[in-house]
């Protein structure tokens, strides 16, 4: 597969700090459709996107993308591993160093099931080492994922994701500790068959860190009662992998478990109070989904809940938090009628730590009636500007990933090429959902093991970069 770096450049900072340079990259790509799932930056600057190409119906293939501070793509690869049929999730993970250095997250599967592989490489691409999780499973769709993962400031990498995963049947939500050496510190799961027995399917969808490396988890359950629906789930661990407490979340007491919602996106900020996206629908009469932001003490204590959306389907995909505590959330929006991603148009809200909006934009594709731009992940810089990863179609061919970074107050808008950066006015309104505490209780330390791997190999797939300038 090829891969073409197509950039425009939004601005260019007149101080010679490449850091306020502002631009966007589409990524285009020959043969299969890329999805652009993840984000990460480092204090540098350098961004590493994440992602999978879809290769075939039954086959993803995982790629990482590396960009230089002014939007260069400076490294690219896919993850390999000898004699094994590689599948890899959306949602395998990555991180970046201030070295340079990249934690790459892959699930493969073989006759043994599925388990995670994480790699570590040098700022170059080369491998410095990979470890892979193995434990026990009882089919070849049986085993473990790893879904998302954080870096501290001393190089100790966290992972969360699902343990027993095997189609419908009962996961559990696990969380890992390695040392930047790839030594497994600890490892625990979260029990997730509560004392009613209405509950399973545990799958981890975000991860964050406080200041004091507590771990915030945020994710979804899948619940059985009158009927299948998942719901938001959010759980706080110690360093040591020791849960502090849980939450679960329902829209309103009167709704019961009628509507599917859960967790996408978790952040924290300078205090520790803990943010958390949700994506669910507020209205037991309207089948739409509408984007949601809670605000928690560190206690697990909601403080406010931000909704927005209505009349078609809105979803919000990720969060972040800058210096001064304000909350950048993204997503995207369809129209009625649309489907998860057709005619879909991205948006970007920043909210102040009172919960106050502080300004709306969108980020769409010129002809949104026949192309789609839908955001996935954000994150924010030394200089808090905002990056975030989308996937689009702006030419009625493959679907290629997108980056996009942007000043923190959300200014330079205007039309670039193929795509409008617009303002935007999407009520945003206050709800209370109803807020379960203690319902995943158990904590456990697993039987699993992290052995040396030494079989991953680098796919390079020979990309290139092409820098436009805007006129």
């Amino acid at each position: 597969m090829s891969l073409i770096s197509r950039l425009t450049t939004l601005s260019a900072a007149s101080s010679g700090n490449n850091l306020d340079d502002y631009w966007f990259s589409v990524v285009t790509t020959g043969g299969s459709p890329n999805y652009s799932w993840q984000v990460d930056v480092n204090s540098n600057g350098e961004i590493l996107a994440k992602g999978y190409s879809d290769t075939a119906s039954t086959s993803y293939a995982a790629y990482f993308l590396k960009f230089d501070v002014d939007g260069t793509l400076d490294l690219q690869f896919g993850l390999n591993e000898d004699n094994i049929n590689i599948n890899i999730f959306a949602d395998g993970g990555g991180a970046l160093d201030d070295s340079g250095n990249i934690y790459a997250c892959a699930n493969a599967v073989d006759t043994d099931g599925w388990h995670p592989t994480i790699t570590k490489l040098n700022s170059s691409g080369t491998i410095i080492w990979d470890k892979e999780f193995h434990k026990v499973q009882t089919s070849s769709s049986s085993g473990s994922q790893f879904q998302y993962m954080q870096l501290n400031s001393s190089g100790d990498l966290y992972v969360a994701g699902r343990y027993d995963y095997d189609g419908l049947t009962p996961t559990t939500q696990i969380v890992a500790k390695y040392n930047s050496s790839g030594v497994l510190q600890w490892h625990n799961t979260i029990d997730s068959t509560p004392a009613d027995g209405n509950y399973n399917a545990t799958a981890t969808t975000n991860l964050a860190l406080d200041s004091n490396e507590n771990l915030i988890v945020g994710g979804r359950f899948l619940v059985t009662v009158s009927s299948v629906q998942y719901q938001a789930l959010l759980v706080k661990y110690n360093s040591s992998g020791v849960q502090q407490w849980n939450r679960s979340y329902i829209q309103d007491a009167s709704f019961g478990y009628t509507l599917t919602g859960y967790a996408r996106g978790v952040a924290v900020d300078s205090s520790d109070n803990i943010y958390m996206g949700w994506q669910t629908g507020w209205s037991s009469s309207d089948s739409t989904v509408t984007g949601s932001l809670i605000k928690h003490n560190s206690s697990g204590a909601v403080q406010w809940t931000k909704v927005w959306g209505g009349g078609s389907t809105t979803l919000t995909t990720g969060i972040a938090v800058d210096s001064n505590d304000d909350i950048i959330v993204v997503g995207h929006s369809v129209n009625s009628g649309g489907t998860d991603y057709a005619q879909a148009q991205g948006h970007i809200i920043k909210f102040n730590s009172s919960g106050t909006e502080q300004w709306q934009r969108r980020f769409r594709v010129g002809d949104g009636s026949t192309y789609y731009l839908a955001f996935t992940d954000v994150t924010v810089d030394a200089n808090d500007n905002i990056i975030m990863t989308a996937y689009t179609n702006n030419d009625d061919s493959l679907t290629k990933p997108l980056i996009l970074k942007i000043p923190s107050d959300g200014s330079l808008t205007g039309t670039y090429g193929d795509y409008v950066f617009e303002s935007s006015s999407v009520p945003v309104t206050t709800q209370t959902p109803r807020t379960v505490t203690g319902q995943f209780s158990t904590t456990e330390t697993l039987s699993g093991v992290t052995t040396p791997n030494g079989t991953m190999q680098k796919a390079n797939h020979n990309a290139t970069g092409t820098v436009t300038d805007l006129d």
